[in-house]
């Protein structure tokens, strides 16, 4: 869940800190949404989306694009990163 681990020994450990308060900081509605995340949605490279209707059972197709990946869903701004600071 690291967008860029560092090479650096400090500076990663460092970084799994900043990751693990992030984590410890999610309240009960964040926990069960990653959950539902995790469970219900399935990403494959093609970018498409497909389920099944549950009252006729036939299978609906989407295609679904997300200009910068799938992984912009996850990302967390800073306030430094928002405004351009490295």
């Amino acid at each position: 869940m690291i967008s860029k681990p560092s090479r650096d020994p400090q500076n990663f450990e460092m970084q799994i800190r900043q990751a693990q308060n992030t984590y410890k900081s999610w309240n009960i509605d964040m926990y069960d949404f990653m959950d539902q995340v995790v469970r219900n949605i399935t990403i494959n490279p093609s970018e498409k989306l497909s389920t099944k209707c549950p009252n006729c059972g036939a299978e609906v197709t989407s295609q679904v694009q997300f200009p910068n990946g799938v992984k912009e869903l996850f990302r967390i701004e800073t306030k430094a990163k928002k405004f351009g600071s490295r």
